[in-house]
Parts: structure tokens; C-alpha cells; sequence
């Protein structure tokens, strides 16, 4: 069990989850102290294997939805970031669009001035 846990940790996981590291190993850890503990205050240390398979279960599945969450909150930062910046290439376009025409606008009274 601890083997897998490592493994998840330090290979598993990708880079997308590296400023979250910390929080997952705590998630994890926290999660098979929580299950100790509560095995501990039990006080049956017989491994039954239904047992067994419900506390090995349990840690695994339950940083799943933990993991999920933040992978869809990290998306959505990074469509609002991404929907931010086409705001302002837009932004920019339309600004060099206005000074070409403000340019020859100004080109274009100069000439009926001296026209006249």
C-alpha cells in the first residue's frame, strides 16, 4: 500500500499537479493517519480481508474526487486567463485599426485644405 502511494506521488502525478504536491501527500497522508487512528481506537488489529479491502479502498478513492476538482479548477483558470487575453488582442487590434484611419483622415483634410 505505501509503495503505491510513493508511486503516485513521485511518478504518477504530472506536472500539472506540481504546485498541489504538497497537497495531495497531505490529502494521502492525512487520509491513512485518519484510518489508523480510527483503527486504533477500534481496538481490533485483526486484518479480515473484507475489512481489509474497505480501509485499502478508502485511502485510495478518497483524494480521487480531491484530485478531480483541482484539475477542473486549474482549466478554469486557464480558459478565464486565456478568454482575458484574446479580450485584449482584440483590444489592440481595434487600436491599430484607429490610428491608421485617424492618420489618413488627418492626411486627407490637410490636402482639401491646401486644395482650396
Amino acid at each position: 500500500m505505501i509503495s503505491f502511494w510513493l508511486l503516485l506521488f513521485y511518478f504518477i502525478l504530472p506536472a500539472f499537479f506540481q504546485k498541489y504536491r504538497l497537497l495531495i501527500f497531505g490529502l494521502y497522508g492525512g487520509s491513512a493517519l485518519f484510518f489508523l487512528y480510527a483503527r486504533l481506537f477500534t481496538g481490533s488489529f485483526e486484518l479480515y480481508e473484507s475489512t481489509y479491502k474497505f480501509w485499502a479502498l478508502s485511502l485510495f478513492l478518497l483524494p480521487i474526487p480531491i484530485l478531480i476538482g483541482l484539475w477542473f479548477f486549474e482549466q478554469w483558470k486557464w480558459f478565464r486567463s486565456l478568454k482575458a487575453e484574446k479580450a485584449s488582442a482584440e483590444l489592440a487590434l481595434l487600436r491599430s485599426q484607429v490610428n491608421p484611419h485617424f492618420f489618413f483622415n488627418t492626411l486627407n483634410n490637410l490636402y482639401s485644405l491646401v486644395v482650396h
